[in-house]
């Protein structure tokens, strides 16, 4: 049981407080979403927990002979026991934040994503531990900064040190203070200073951290509203060819480049721009993949990736260069799929884990395998060893072993599938008239989504958006698939001109956009635009008002629940 984790409202800081034995250091965090918002929110789970309190600084680094001087706690208790924390959390080092003196950073393991409680003082500037000076190219992510009591800090420094100290878990450790003040034990880590409303109350609608008549106020404006989508023109992107949607961040290839934009923010970034074709970019949260010309002459076309957690400077990275080429590559996480010729007689799918930098087999039948997608560790693709074409899936959990199966083999041909969880889709010709055809892995049922002049499609969770032509024009249609028998169809866009190539991620919705003669992109977020709307399911209604009533009065005045309590 982890953490009711603490969500601000609003940009701002937060001021905590660690009451030691050897005096009182005073700390102010950065949760502004540019900084530091998912460090913080951690650090405040645990202050609030009282996780901290009673806990020691059990490493001190800061001898003349050092490379670095810190100052290090949150994890060991007096009896250098470890106190058991919640899962790790995502670095943040692409900030920009600096490792200087009477900074405070998160400690982890060489695992760049892998810190949870444990946190550090730069006793000195250490900036040789900043992303763009470490090793790995992630360092160590700054989220706060001493306001009072650095004369404490440096007394903590000043404490003799010991080394090969045998810990609870019979490990030695170096560093660890044994002078007169030591143990350094944190009695209280509190918070003295906010303004924030830390907790993600669900009717607390105007931002006012209570919720309150105000609220209801806001909730009866759209009683019984089920709304209409805002389009959103984003503007002219002559050039589009291929694209690909992750929650708000929108990839395209544009002009043979690589670029993406954040919808929710309006923000543009370039990815990749070599002077060769960059050609079909997929992207899932930080990452970025797409087919590349660059080394055509040699060994064809190549997967290359990005990770984009700092947008203005792209970390670019080759995937595979195997010879005579690979294509169509896909990603989920931290899973790279793609259909690979480095046979040079047939087309395989192969897969790299961007974790451990790993690549591997997933289908090399001599019938050959092309358009691969990936969810988690399901892995589809179109097959080609029937008289038809068929979709096929594996369970890659075990890289080394890859489990396939079967998913669709009617007559006629299925191809160009597509995954979102447990939901494959795909295109289906076992009738004269072409299909959309969805299964679901988790009851092993296969259901009809919508049948007559549809094309490019995609799914995310249970919802299903196509390029549809039933008026003479393309248009954008979608279909809730929670209950697969009864498919509850809407419509999207169907704006004057063309609309075609939607894409869908977490209920927003993007397409290239042809109303005003020009090649435009288009976006809509499904029910984000009903205030009141607290139960996600796009309409305001009795439900909704249960939810807001269920925390009427709620000031945010409990503490939070917390894993290791």
């Amino acid at each position: 049981m982890c953490l009711l984790m603490v969500i601000p409202c609003q940009a701002g800081t937060v001021t905590v407080e660690l009451a030691t034995n050897v005096g009182d250091i005073s700390v102010v965090l950065f949760p502004d979403p540019n900084k530091a918002p998912v460090t913080v929110k951690n650090f405040l789970g645990y202050v609030e927990s009282g996780f901290y309190d009673g806990l020691i600084f059990h490493r001190v680094v800061a001898d003349v002979n050092s490379s670095f001087f810190i100052i290090q706690g949150g994890g060991y208790d007096p009896n250098y026991e470890l106190r058991d924390p919640c899962e790790p959390i995502v670095n943040e080092s692409y900030n920009g934040l600096s490792n200087l003196r009477g900074t405070i950073a998160m400690a982890r393991t060489p695992e760049p994503d892998s810190a949870t409680s444990q946190f550090f003082i730069n006793q000195q500037d250490n900036t040789m531990f900043d992303r763009a000076n470490y090793g790995d190219g992630y360092g160590f992510c700054v989220f706060g900064e001493v306001v009072e009591g650095m004369n404490v800090v440096d007394a903590i420094a000043a404490e003799p040190v010991g080394d090969y100290i045998t810990f609870a878990d019979g490990n030695d450790h170096n560093d660890v203070p044994i002078g007169p003040n030591s143990p350094i034990i944190i009695y209280a880590a509190t918070i003295i200073d906010s303004n924030h409303c830390w907790y993600n109350l669900a009717g607390d609608l105007d931002g006012s951290c209570e919720v309150d008549f105000a609220d209801f106020e806001l909730m009866a404006a759209n009683w019984l509203d089920h709304g209409s989508p805002e389009e959103f023109h984003v503007g002219e992107a002559t050039g589009i060819d291929t694209h690909d949607l992750s929650g708000d961040i929108f990839v395209l290839e544009e002009s043979d480049d690589i670029y993406t934009y954040n919808l929710s923010d309006e923000s543009g970034f370039t990815v990749s721009v070599e002077g060769h074709f960059q050609r079909k970019p997929a992207i899932s949260g930080q990452f970025v993949v797409w087919c590349d010309y660059r080394n055509f002459g040699s060994t064809g076309t190549d997967i290359y990736g990005a990770d984009i957690s700092n947008p203005n400077e792209p970390n670019e990275f080759d995937i595979c260069t195997a010879i005579e080429g690979q294509m169509d590559p896909a990603i989920d996480g931290n899973i790279v799929v793609w259909d690979d010729y480095r046979t040079g007689s047939r087309h395989d799918i192969y897969g790299y884990d961007l974790s451990t930098e790993t690549e591997f087999p997933i289908c090399t039948k001599i019938s050959g395998q092309q358009q691969p997608a990936v969810s988690g560790n399901i892995v589809v693709w179109r097959d080609d060893r029937g008289d038809d074409y068929d979709i096929y899936g594996a369970d890659i959990t075990n890289q080394s072993e890859p489990d396939e199966f079967v998913i669709c083999d009617a007559n006629g041909d299925q191809k160009q599938p597509v995954i979102s969880g447990d939901i494959v889709v795909w295109e289906d010709n076992r009738d004269p008239n072409l299909a959309i055809y969805g299964y679901d892995l988790s009851t092993d049922t296969e259901f009809f989504i919508v049948g007559g002049e549809v094309a490019s499609y995609d799914v995310s969770g249970n919802i299903v958006v196509w390029q549809d032509e039933r008026s003479g024009e393309c248009d954008i249609y979608g279909a809730d698939i929670t209950n697969p028998n009864e498919p509850n169809e809407f419509v999207v866009s169907t704006a004057d001109g063309e609309q075609i190539q939607p894409v869908v991620s977490d209920g927003t919705i993007a397409w290239r956009d042809y109303r005003d003669l020009e090649n435009d992109l288009y976006w809509l977020r499904l029910c984000g635009y009903l205030v009141g709307n607290l139960n996600d399911d796009c309409t305001v209604d009795f439900s909704d008002f249960s939810t807001l009533a269920s925390q009427w009065l709620d000031c945010n005045i409990d503490p939070a629940e917390f894993c290791w309590q």
